[in-house]
């Protein structure tokens, strides 16, 4: 299964919320902040737990995740309204995405405003709730 933070990052680019690796405007990208642009989103990937296992050997076990999305931006404002789309995006309910089925993608309670970087840029994160399992095998 690929790492969480691929698919928010696939499902934010296909929302026309930011664009994998840009340099300029909203650029997404995984695990790394980067310096530049002042404006973008970074996602990184966190364990939530161990996996749910069931008596049931015919279903594979549901993994829990907990990916967070972090926002850099220029303005408290813009900020927000990053922070939101990137909320919005994310959703998911009982959808199969690569062989692999996502009983859910939801956030876990509000985005938190971390204050401003060295560089004056205002900080966001949302952490999200992810349960999934493989289909088959």
């Amino acid at each position: 299964m690929n790492p969480c933070s691929e698919v928010i990052k696939d499902l934010l680019v296909d929302a026309g919320v930011g664009t994998f690796g840009a340099t300029t405007g909203w650029g997404i990208y995984i695990a790394e902040e980067p310096v530049s642009p002042d404006t973008c989103i970074t996602i990184y990937d966190v364990p939530a737990g161990a996996p749910q296992f069931f008596a049931d050997t015919t279903l594979n076990p549901i993994e829990g995740h907990s990916p967070q999305v972090r926002v850099r931006a220029l303005g408290y404002l813009a900020g927000i309204t990053k922070i939101e789309a990137c909320r919005d995006a994310i959703r998911l309910v009982n959808t199969e995405i690569e062989s692999v089925r996502y009983l859910l993608i939801r956030e876990q309670g509000s985005w938190l405003y971390l204050g401003k970087d060295e560089r004056e840029r205002f900080l966001f994160v949302q952490n999200f709730q992810v349960q999934r399992c493989e289909i088959g095998s």
